[in-house]
């Protein structure tokens, strides 16, 4: 059985989202205690098949370099767990606990979209990796980063 973090890596959304989807009913699964939930593999596979193409979140084909690097420097990841990790291409180019700091650091190394992600080990994806988008006061912080 999956948890509600796994379930979100495969679809690309937030585990809230997978919350929200069980509750609604749109997608099966148990719920163990109050705070735990479960998912069965088919399940999954058959809610995917089952998604509207509207509601599919495939990979921005302009972010494949930044996702393929994610994927293929894991151990890198792993020393910067608890961080917010700056990537351009195929290079890492900031790291700090806060955001707006790796942001500036980006920015300052000439990097003007910078693809931003926090770094939590206990729930990067194995086999795919969520964009996902970041808390509203994370994203305020970030915002502050930019130039007027």
């Amino acid at each position: 059985m999956l948890s509600t973090g796994q379930v979100a890596e495969r679809l690309q959304v937030s585990p809230n989202t997978v919350k929200k989807w069980w509750r609604e009913g749109r997608l099966r699964g148990v719920q163990l205690s109050p705070r735990k939930l479960r998912f069965h593999e088919r399940d999954v596979r058959e809610f995917l098949r089952a998604v509207p193409p509207s509601l599919a979140r495939p990979v921005p084909v302009y972010r494949a370099e930044e996702i393929a690097w994610r994927q293929s420097h894991r151990e890198t990841l792993q020393h910067l767990k608890g961080q917010w990790a700056v990537v351009d291409g195929s290079r890492l180019v900031a790291h700090d606990a806060d955001p707006a700091v790796a942001v500036k650091a980006a920015r300052r190394q000439g990097v003007a979209v910078p693809y931003v992600f926090f770094v939590n080990w206990d729930h990067e994806p194995s086999e795919s990796w969520q964009l996902g988008l970041t808390p509203r006061a994370v994203k305020q912080s970030l915002m502050s980063a930019l130039p007027e």
